[in-house]
Order: C-alpha cells, then sequence, then structure tokens
C-alpha cells in the first residue's frame, strides 16, 4: 500500500509553470512574520515542494537555517533553483526523515499531511515531532467538520479535529495559534494554520 493518496509520480503531475506563478511570496511572507515564533531559528518544512514558503521565510530578514526536504526529485531540484546556496533542501520521505530527535526548533509541514494515507496520520505527526524540539506549524487544506468538500487538487480537506487529536495523542503538543484563514493570496485553496508548541 502507498504512504499517499497518489502515487509520487502523479505528484509530477502538479508542479507546472502555470500553477506555479500564481503564488504570491509578499502574502506568504507576511503569514511567516506573523506566524513564527521569535524563538525558532532552525527551521525545516517537510514537504517543501518547489521552496516558495522557504524562499518567503528567508525573506523576512532573521538569520534562520533552513533545510527542506521532499520526496519528489522535481521539487527538490525547483527548490534547490529557487533557494541558491543559502537553503539546505534534499531529496526525503517525511514518514521517515534522516534527522535526529529535537533537530529543529519548528518543523513546518504546509500542504503536506492532507496528502498522507490516513492510516500512516499518526506516524507522519508523530515524525514531525520527534525532529521538532519546540514548534510544529501545520498549514493544510482543514475544515472544522468532515463536510466530504471537494477541493480543488481532487482530494478532501483534512478535519481540524482529526489533526488536533492526533497531536494531542502523543501528549506532547498543544496549540498556541489558530489562524482559520490564512490570507486570500497565500493560496487559491482555503488553508487553516495550527501552530503547536511541544510540552
Amino acid at each position: 500500500m502507498s504512504n499517499y493518496r497518489l502515487h509520487p509520480d502523479t505528484y509530477e503531475n502538479l508542479w507546472t509553470d502555470r500553477s506555479i506563478s500564481r503564488v504570491d511570496l509578499a502574502s506568504r511572507k507576511e503569514v511567516f512574520q506573523d506566524l513564527l515564533p521569535k524563538d525558532a531559528v532552525k527551521i525545516l518544512e517537510v514537504g517543501c515542494g518547489a521552496g516558495y514558503n522557504l524562499s518567503a521565510i528567508s525573506s523576512v530578514g532573521k538569520n534562520y537555517k533552513l533545510t527542506g526536504m521532499d520526496i519528489l526529485d522535481h521539487a527538490v531540484n525547483e527548490a534547490n533553483r529557487r533557494c541558491g546556496d543559502s537553503i539546505n533542501i534534499l531529496s526525503a520521505d517525511g514518514l521517515n526523515t534522516p534527522f535526529s530527535d529535537n533537530c529543529f526548533d519548528l518543523v513546518l509541514a504546509c500542504g503536506y499531511l492532507d496528502w498522507i494515507v490516513y492510516d500512516n496520520l499518526a506516524r507522519a505527526i508523530s515524525e514531525l515531532i520527534r525532529v521538532s524540539g519546540k514548534y510544529i506549524v501545520v498549514i493544510d487544506y482543514m475544515t472544522d467538520c468532515d463536510d466530504k468538500i471537494e477541493l480543488l487538487v481532487c482530494h478532501k480537506g483534512l478535519p481540524l479535529y482529526i489533526v488536533r487529536n492526533y497531536f494531542s495523542k502523543f501528549d506532547s503538543c498543544c496549540v498556541i495559534t489558530y489562524i482559520e484563514e490564512l490570507p486570500e493570496k497565500f493560496s487559491k485553496i482555503p488553508m487553516s494554520a495550527l501552530l503547536f508548541k511541544k510540552i
């Protein structure tokens, strides 16, 4: 059984110049400026895609130490091209990250958990918790109820209560910030953000 809702080869079709050109880096920069805790310097993005979030974070102006990882070679190549040598980008699976425990101040998962097969959701979240020393930020296509609304990328939004329950299941995180709706230009699809602090 695949660990993801679509086979990785299928994801390659999502990376087109047309979809990439719709990303508003200025809006993302504003979101991260407000959302990221001041004491988070060493940051990992799991499922970093083409590196837009990492680029936006690096433009905030703080001396972040940024790392991104993605399972798709095409996305890793695009992120490396976009981010240059200042950001470490590697090819890896988020269900088995190549990092030690508590390695990062903050782990970001943006549009990542919703692609995970439900049976592997606990494993994916436990891995985010394992490598984070302080915080986890989840930004996803989340809804407050499981109303099965079809979204634009051919999958369903991840119910917020599931995300909260899975994090609390590990007795290691609590929600400290919840943004119900990110600025429209952050994404063409409705997204919510949760900032968890490790206990």
